[in-house]
């Protein structure tokens, strides 16, 4: 069993998520394409360990994404926007002008974080959603 558990967290880690797409998706529809990618790994009758004292019966695959879910936020790949819902960026990555409202035009050459700068799509998407008009190009 550890072993699936292992093949399911290194197939998510190194797909990055690629086969779920661009854009928001709430957890829910995270774990039914994963489940439908990797129905295998994905036994919802072999519970997660650290919830027994809780009553609930929770999949132990569904923790795995969970965690994959958060080494990819760590690395800039997927954003946490609320308590059920994640951000997948595209492949591309910023290295750009923003331009807000057709004028002011900010170059944009250091990374957001030191660790990976994130990507056109992402950019536009926080802007807009804070209120700023912008296309990334």
């Amino acid at each position: 069993m550890k072993k699936m558990k292992n093949e399911l967290y290194k197939k998510l880690i190194d797909s990055e998520f690629d086969f779920i797409g661009y854009g928001e998706k709430k957890i829910t529809e995270i774990y039914k394409i994963v489940q439908e990618k990797y129905p295998v790994h994905c036994i919802d009758t072999v519970f997660c360990p650290h919830y027994k004292d809780k009553k609930i019966e929770q999949p132990e695959w569904k923790h795995i994404v969970r965690n994959v879910l958060q080494v990819l936020k760590k690395q800039n790949k997927v954003v946490k926007t609320t308590r059920t819902h994640w951000f997948f960026n595209t492949p591309e990555e910023i290295n750009t002008t923003i331009v807000i409202n057709d004028k002011q035009q900010l170059p944009y050459n250091e990374p957001i974080n030191e660790k990976k700068p994130i990507n056109k799509s992402l950019w536009e998407f926080f802007l807009n959603l804070i209120g700023i008009k912008a296309k990334v190009k």
